[in-house]
């Protein structure tokens, strides 16, 4: 059965840092904000990390309208970025 499957190829890319997660009201999350490799699950990992601190952010009392999403998103990539 081994022998009728070819291995399969992981790609590896060195991607430079993004300078930010977000833009207006829209933010990334995961593999999406951080470049890892896929196969290490690690993009898992991180947006579990990543929604936490949107979801803390976000539920901050300073946060009361749609106005205020991008102070929100402006203080989780302050927090996040540095992790990629």
């Amino acid at each position: 059965m081994i022998k009728d499957h070819a291995p399969d190829k992981w790609e590896l890319f060195d991607t430079l840092p993004l300078p930010t997660f977000y833009k207006a009201n829209v933010a990334l999350l995961g593999d999406f904000a951080h470049a890892t490799l896929r196969h290490q699950g690690s993009g898992a990992g991180q947006v579990v990390e990543d929604a936490l601190i949107l979801a803390e952010v976000l539920a901050d009392v300073n946060t009361k309208t749609a106005a205020d999403i991008p102070l929100a998103f402006k203080a989780y990539d302050v927090i996040r970025r540095p992790r990629s």
